[in-house]
């Protein structure tokens, strides 16, 4: 079974956040080796870590962390997590804050963190945490904005996000072209490429797309 997983998230449909759990959730079932589960997960966020919908994948690797009470490593994921724009970004920030009052923060944080708030002399623990959320706070607030700037374009492609022979609509179309051209001018390069992967499913049988990422990466 896991050399069929291989095989799909390889060669078939590695673009796919359903696919990436099903086989994170398969290794971590039957797998002793924690560093193996670890690097699988790492391999799927990696290719579609950014995905607005890629919620289901990180809350399973919060859960594989959680679960063994590492929250050092929990704690890292959130802030990975709040630097993307999610669909589920405001969940994460709610989550994240319960999180900082119920765990150790000496366990969770960063040494350059630690060394930081040392040199501000931010001494008692409440003003620790305090420190810490009001620094990841401008974070969420920052990634908050980019998710709702693609929050309109996202409603319309979660409406079709998979392959189907049946064509698609003109406004489906259209929001498609012009999330890529938005995605484009905001010049983060590893973004338009994974959002023209994720085009490239339900508009796979449309040649004006595989040509537009073809220039695309001519320009560059």
């Amino acid at each position: 079974m896991r050399e069929i997983y291989e095989k799909a998230v390889s060669v078939a449909i590695p673009h796919s956040v359903d696919l990436w759990c099903h086989y994170c959730t398969f290794v971590s079932d039957r797998s002793d080796d924690v560093e193996e589960v670890r690097r699988l997960f790492e391999r799927g966020l990696e290719i579609v870590g950014t995905d607005y919908v890629a919620h289901p994948l990180w809350d399973k690797y919060l859960g594989f962390e959680m679960a063994k009470s590492n929250w050092k490593r929990a704690y890292a994921i959130f802030l990975r997590i709040l630097h993307i724009p999610l669909e589920h970004i405001s969940s994460y920030w709610e989550r994240f804050k319960v999180f900082l009052n119920s765990k150790p923060l000496q366990d969770m944080i960063t040494d350059q963190e630690a060394a930081q708030m040392d040199a501000e002399k931010v001494d008692s623990l409440e003003k620790r945490k305090a420190w810490v959320l009001a620094d990841k706070e401008k974070v969420y607030f920052k990634t908050l904005a980019q998710t709702n700037l693609r929050r309109l374009f996202e409603t319309e492609v979660l409406k079709v996000n998979y392959f189907h022979v049946r064509s698609l609509g003109e406004e489906q179309l259209n929001n498609w072209l012009r999330y890529l051209e938005f995605e484009e001018a905001q010049g983060d390069y590893q973004r338009v490429v994974k959002l023209y992967e994720r085009c490239l499913i339900p508009c796979c049988n449309y040649i004006k797309f595989w040509l537009k990422y073809v220039r695309y990466v001519e320009t560059l």
